[in-house]
């Protein structure tokens, strides 16, 4: 019997060709990945994750139609367990994403999701077919089971799903349904200060003067970074307005927010200039704080006071004080 069984093939280590196929994927050998999974696989046909694994690399390598005939053969195996068969409905759920077939994606998905509706993995998935289709509102459902699984915050990404249906109403003119949108994107999320903005221009857009500056205005105090882009905006429409005070009024509250914002500063220094108070113009300048980068802006801006003031003694002083500033 012993001589018999030296001319028998050797039993094969089906867990010895697994980990050999996975280091060979993992030295980029991926044709001898898949020559020692073909092999483990008919050697041990009951080797579910054998067949997972090669048609994943089968999909990773742009070969997804292969990938799922392997990963479709799987279903019809009996007695599987319920974690076997999620892995199985996630493979073929990226395979359909590979082939660009997302009804079928959200097939699988939600398939996953009967068996556990807790997987993060599957709801994060399905979450970006949404957003890929285009369906704001099944996204935002999505984030807040995600929100209440993990007890993490997802007020922005919700925030931004409404943003983009606030941009489809503006597209197809429906103005109102946009403002609505845009205000509940920022209900949820307060620090989204860019649909301010949008608020403001679509009331513009629509003749609504004074409502555009009002949201206009907000952004400009809360976004002092990309604010500056609006304040001639806002200095224009407030002089066609008559609301002359307020000009002044705005650039001030701005430089209490940041004493750094130096558009505020060139705003404000311009209506001081445009009334003639020339001192309390450089007494503005001299008593702010601003940062290195910003000092040849400062002492152009003392320049161009003097210069209306006509003190040319002072504006000597200013230039050497430029060269000093170029030579560090």
């Amino acid at each position: 019997m012993n001589l018999l069984n030296r001319f028998l093939p050797k039993k094969k280590d089906s867990t010895k060709l697994y980990i050999e196929a996975l280091e060979a994927l993992l030295e980029g050998d991926v044709e001898n990945a898949i020559l020692k999974l073909k092999d483990l696989v008919q050697y041990d046909t009951n080797n579910i994750r054998a067949y997972l694994r090669l048609g994943d690399i089968f999909r990773e390598n742009q070969k997804a139609e292969q990938a799922l005939k392997i990963h479709q053969s799987l279903i019809l195996r009996k007695r599987l367990s319920k974690a076997l068969q999620s892995e199985i409905y996630m493979s073929l759920a990226k395979d359909y994403f590979e082939l660009k077939k997302f009804e079928k994606v959200k097939f699988y998905l939600l398939e996953i999701l009967k068996i556990d509706k807790k997987n993060l993995n599957a709801l994060n998935f399905i979450l970006d077919v949404y957003i890929l289709q285009e369906k704001w509102d099944e996204g935002i459902k999505v984030l807040k089971k995600i929100e209440k699984i993990n007890g993490l915050s997802t007020s922005k990404e919700q925030s931004e799903l409404i943003i983009n249906k606030a941009k489809e109403s503006e597209e197809k003119k429906l103005f109102n349904d946009a403002i609505k949108f845009y205000e509940k994107s920022i209900s949820i999320d307060s620090s989204n200060f860019l649909s301010h903005l949008k608020i403001g221009n679509i009331h513009e857009k629509n003749k609504n003067l004074n409502h555009a500056l009002d949201e206009w205005i907000i952004y400009a105090k809360k976004s002092s970074k990309d604010g500056k882009e609006i304040y001639g905006k806002i200095e224009k429409i407030l002089f066609e307005l008559g609301r002359f005070g307020e000009i002044e009024e705005f650039y001030n509250n701005l430089l209490k927010i940041d004493s750094e914002n130096f558009y505020a500063l060139l705003g404000l220094s311009n209506i001081l200039i445009s009334k003639g108070e020339f001192d309390k113009c450089l007494s503005l300048i001299d008593d702010l704080v601003y940062e290195k980068n910003n000092s040849i802006y400062l002492e152009l801006l003392k320049i161009k006071v003097h210069l209306k003031k006509k003190k040319e003694d002072k504006l000597l002083s200013i230039i050497d004080n430029l060269f000093t500033i170029l030579k560090n």
